[in-house]
């Protein structure tokens, strides 16, 4: 079960795709390797 964090930071993403949004800066919440923007 994903926590609420991934939960919101996947739904960003899904957004950023259907609206083909070219640049997107996201804000680290916890950093380190587990963190959900860790791409």
């Amino acid at each position: 079960m994903p926590t609420f964090f991934h939960f919101l930071a996947l739904l960003a993403f899904k957004i950023f795709a259907e609206e083909q949004v070219d640049v997107c800066i996201m804000e680290v919440g916890l950093g380190g390797k587990y963190d959900a923007t860790n791409v």
